[in-house]
């Protein structure tokens, strides 16, 4: 699965492949002066994805529209990830990620 501007992929399970927002995502909603930037989200029923207590599987990811030299603004990016807090879920941790292409953080 891509995005619209095929900035971001993944594979996701099949039972998840039929549902996906391509569009990208605002970061602005974060509180970041970023107003678009690329994003996907796939889940088995993006609908009820919002709903944080629906029993939904799926992934969001979103790039923060900053280039890797702009690394204050990644940064802020990171610690208002990092600040979202979800009652009734536990946090797995996360590690970082980094491809030829990209470079961050995972949370699960």
């Amino acid at each position: 699965m891509s995005d619209s501007t095929k900035r971001v992929s993944v594979d996701v399970p099949a039972e998840w492949a039929d549902e996906a927002v391509d569009s990208g995502w605002s970061p602005s909603s974060l509180g970041l002066s970023t107003k678009h930037a690329p994003g996907l989200l796939v889940a088995e029923d993006v609908s009820s994805w919002p709903d944080l207590t629906a029993d939904i599987s799926g992934v969001f990811i979103g790039t923060g529209g900053v280039r890797q030299a702009e690394g204050a603004k990644a940064s802020a990016l990171t610690d208002k990830v990092a600040g979202i807090k979800h009652g009734g879920c536990s946090y797995g941790g996360s590690r970082a990620y980094s491809s030829s292409a990209w470079r961050g953080s995972r949370r699960t």
